[in-house]
């Protein structure tokens, strides 16, 4: 299998390597198919709206834009670590779009030609305190969520001295999905309270340290309970999943999903129980729902975040989009949640003040993107 996906990734780069410089201005690289509901918004509008040639390079064999047919669109699987270190180090190409950070830190480098590289967010939580050092150190140009991102990036560049690079006012394109998306599903209803956990992941995430006790605290407060782990815990630690899927499954109320392309759950609760995840904002600000987070410790990858003076957002919206309980409180969620779903309407109207503070471009950062990179594909190709 290995060795079937190392052949089929060196044959994509010979074909990728025979196209034409005309077809070179937009690549776009994607990590799997999961990143494309980062990508897809803005890939769409170019395609569909401006009419422009794309390329599209992904590791994922399963992608499903590698099987459809999209006019204008060429797209590339190149799984193997050989090959992707080839194409990027030899890319010769007006522009990559990229949601993948720690570009130049880890095996993934710059071209060795002029590539302008540019960064589409993948989460509307803060640039310095989840990501790690440096992370976008290596990028010509930002297309940042909202302000927060341009206000750390510019402290951030200021701090080491670096040199000052390209940020656009973009927009958060999974956001504008939720909503629509949203729009079209009927509310959870008001039989039974329904409740999303859907943590982050990591050795001190709250899953890991207090997900047996969160989780039958709230099943005993009559609750129907939707557990969704991140992914990476299944890779990272997979026992503390399987723990709490073995003692709880069968019973009333309990439910167990692992599968991401599924969303129903998301949408059918009422409340979030979270901790530092990404995913706590987009269902606030996606469905106007509030969010319960368990206080455990900050979810740091970078131990230099404090040198700048920026809060991270997500910390200062824990109390403007939910409550914070503290972990020796947990017995007392289901209180928690029952105050959260009383005053629903009024955490509603502030999750739409934060929003639209937080958040730009609302609805339309497909379009907006598509503008932002045509005009910057069209300045380079004018410079060269």
């Amino acid at each position: 299998m290995l060795f079937s996906k190392f052949i089929r990734s060196w044959r994509e780069y010979s074909r990728f390597k025979n196209l034409s410089q005309e077809d070179r201005s937009i690549f776009f690289y994607s990590e799997g198919a999961g990143y494309s509901i980062y990508l897809w918004p803005v890939m769409k509008r170019l395609l569909e709206d401006r009419g422009r040639s794309l390329c599209y390079v992904t590791n994922d064999a399963d992608d499903p834009l590698l099987s459809e047919e999209i006019p204008g669109l060429s797209a590339f699987y190149m799984e193997s670590t050989s090959t992707l270190i080839a194409f990027f180090k030899n890319l010769e190409a007006g522009m990559l779009v990229m949601t993948m950070p720690d570009l130049e830190t880890f095996h993934l480098k710059r071209s060795k030609y002029p590539v302008y590289y540019a960064y589409l967010q993948h989460s509307i939580v803060s640039t310095h305190m989840v990501y790690r050092t440096g992370a976008f150190d290596h990028f010509d140009g930002v297309l940042c969520a909202g302000p927060h991102h341009e206000t750390e990036i510019r402290a951030w560049e200021e701090a080491r001295g670096l040199k000052s690079k390209e940020l656009f006012k973009h927009g958060y394109g999974p956001l504008d999905s939720i909503i629509e998306e949203g729009a079209r599903r009927e509310s959870p209803g008001e039989d039974r309270t329904r409740v999303l956990v859907a943590p982050s992941w990591g050795p001190k995430g709250m899953l890991e340290l207090h997900g047996e006790q969160l989780v039958g605290s709230l099943l005993r407060a009559g609750f129907e309970v939707y557990l969704r782990p991140h992914p990476n815990t299944r890779k990272t630690n997979p026992d503390a999943i399987d723990r709490i899927r073995q003692k709880f499954e069968g019973q009333e109320g309990y439910r167990h999903e692992e599968d991401i392309r599924s969303h129903d759950s998301f949408y059918n609760s009422h409340v979030m129980v979270s901790d530092w995840s990404g995913a706590a904002l987009e269902f606030a600000f996606g469905l106007e729902r509030p969010v319960l987070f368990i206080d455990v410790p900050r979810k740091v990858n970078n131990p230099d975040y404090e040198c700048i003076d920026c809060l991270p957002l997500e910390d200062q919206l824990r109390k403007e989009i939910g409550l914070v309980l503290a972990v020796e409180d947990i017995d007392d969620a289901g209180d928690q949640i029952e105050f959260l779903r009383t005053g629903a309407e009024e955490y509603r109207e502030r999750i739409r003040a934060a929003r639209e503070a937080w958040v730009y471009n609302v609805g339309q950062s497909g379009e907006v993107g598509a503008r932002i990179l045509a005009e910057l594909s069209d300045r380079i190709r004018d410079e060269r």
